[in-house]
């Protein structure tokens, strides 16, 4: 498992609060590139620290849980 960076770390303590987050609303949050919130998202997914619903412009990440995965 790699390395999370600081950014990445504080959304997953806000996502336990938050239903979930769009990269538009990450890239303003933390005042960072769309290209940005969209690779540190990425990494999470692909460490499986978030799951990704929806398509294209209506993508959202949102925290794994027992009734999401199903």
């Amino acid at each position: 498992s790699r390395h999370l960076n600081l950014r990445q770390i504080k959304i997953l303590r806000l996502l336990q609060n938050l239903e979930s987050i769009g990269v538009d609303e990450y890239a303003k949050k933390y005042s960072v590139t769309k290209m940005t919130a969209l690779r540190d998202l990425r990494g999470l997914l692909s460490e499986n620290r978030v799951i990704r619903v929806g398509k294209a412009r209506a993508t959202r990440y949102l925290l794994p849980t027992i009734s999401n995965l199903k």
